[in-house]
């Protein structure tokens, strides 16, 4: 082990260098551990569980949930609750050691409210057609287009500006209504 000091802007801090051949092989600069300070490399301190709960009713929420996320969530609270060293949670589930901290972050702070929220997806774009103009997208593949051919996405893309008025819809936007109305039109 080597150790001596370094310049931060305020103050000197004490650093050891240890010499680990994994953290070595990924990048040299993780081979330096800060004494006594959290370090994003090596999480030297121990992710601490605030029990809400027992372990047997939280291996119980994590067998009955039905959504698998929400599961996973569970599994990993449930494993920190049976003092599972964080490098076994990461190989059993297959999270990240900075997810597992913000579950344990998020549990510690709301409970199961934390882990049973709704997930955190964005709304996502409107649509560019309303369903009675998707629709009438619909009826209008069923059939071919007026320049003759098949309907391709650059055909569909000019469909949807004539009706909505846009200056500009891409390709892809029409290669995506095609796929959806085709779709339909192979349900019904």
């Amino acid at each position: 082990m080597h150790g001596g000091y370094y310049r931060t802007t305020y103050s000197f801090v004490q650093y050891t260098t240890v010499s680990l051949n994994f953290y070595e092989k990924v990048h040299p600069l993780q081979s330096i551990i800060r004494v006594g300070q959290f370090n994003r490399w090596c999480h030297m301190q121990r992710t601490r569980l605030v029990l809400h709960h027992t372990s047997q009713e939280l291996l119980q929420l994590y067998r009955t949930c039905k959504d698998a996320q929400i599961a996973r969530r569970w599994h990993i609270i449930w494993l920190l609750s049976i003092n599972t060293p964080i490098h076994k949670v990461i190989l059993e589930t297959g999270s990240s050691r900075t997810w597992i901290w913000q579950m344990c972050k998020r549990y510690n702070t709301h409970g199961r409210v934390g882990i049973d929220q709704s997930r955190d997806r964005k709304p996502g774009a409107q649509s560019l057609l309303t369903p009675q103009q998707y629709q009438m997208l619909c009826h209008s593949i069923a059939h071919p287009p007026p320049e003759g051919g098949r309907w391709t996405s650059q055909k569909v893309a000019n469909w949807i500006k004539s009706v909505t008025g846009r200056t500009h819809v891409s390709v892809r936007t029409g290669w995506i209504y095609l796929c959806r109305c085709r779709a339909q039109l192979a349900a019904e």
